[in-house]
């Protein structure tokens, strides 16, 4: 029987896949370096078919709507290292900062690793970007009584083992929203959270959402309905 591998890095791809064609090499020679056994599953949405032929990495096609949420629960559910790393295809999230994850895990580390952003790279993601996130992040961390104070970035590395503990129906849909649903849930089951620094990086493809205040509110309504939902629980 094979040993799982040590980790499964999941990367949802919709028309990323330039970005894809030197993000996955990067990341395996990092993997490489480190000594770490790794399987690549890049989750794909984009409406043309796609391959990468290199060793451990799988394309896996997906069939529902296209959604960032769906495609990470769909590589959750197929991944099969011990460690789950789910990263962004576009250059929002770095091959450094993953690498900045990764040094952190050792046999008795205890606890999920979550990046935090300290610095901003893209131009594109302007002040008003920035005071929304600000502000949003500040307000997750109360609402959710989280630690970690950047739980909008989607970077983070978990235990596939007490991954696997939380209520994926209740977590993974919508856009990004999933992800401080995601950790508020990780946090109410008493997995450590840790933060590591890390750096927003150049998306080379798309840009950043043009209608931050829209988007703002999505998170806002979401993060209310998350917080009766969690009141509904601890009350019944």
């Amino acid at each position: 029987m094979t040993a799982p591998p040590d980790l499964s890095i999941i990367l949802p791809c919709k028309n990323d896949w330039p970005n894809i064609l030197w993000l996955v090499p990067a990341i395996s020679e990092i993997l490489r370096f480190h000594q770490f056994a790794y399987e690549i599953l890049i989750m794909d949405d984009s409406p043309e078919s796609h391959q990468l032929s290199l060793p451990f990495v799988q394309t896996i096609r997906r069939t529902g709507p296209p959604s960032l949420a769906r495609a990470l629960h769909d590589g959750v559910i197929l991944s099969k290292g011990k460690w789950v790393i789910c990263m962004d295809s576009d250059g929002n999230h770095r091959p450094h900062d993953l690498e900045q994850l990764i040094l952190k895990i050792r046999p008795d580390t205890a606890g999920w690793l979550v990046a935090q952003r300290t610095h901003y790279l893209d131009p594109q993601y302007t002040w008003a970007h920035r005071l929304f996130s600000w502000f949003l992040n500040t307000l997750i961390q109360a609402v959710c009584n989280l630690p970690t104070r950047d739980n909008t970035f989607g970077l983070f590395a978990a235990p596939s083992s007490e991954l696997h503990q939380l209520p994926f129906k209740k977590i993974f849909s919508g856009h990004g929203e999933y992800y401080f649903r995601l950790l508020s849930f990780a946090h109410q089951k008493n997995f450590p959270l840790i933060g590591v620094d890390a750096i927003h990086g150049i998306r080379a493809l798309g840009g950043s959402d043009n209608q931050p205040l829209k988007r703002f509110f999505s998170y806002l309504t979401t993060l209310l309905r998350h917080y009766y939902s969690l009141r509904a629980n601890l009350y019944a």
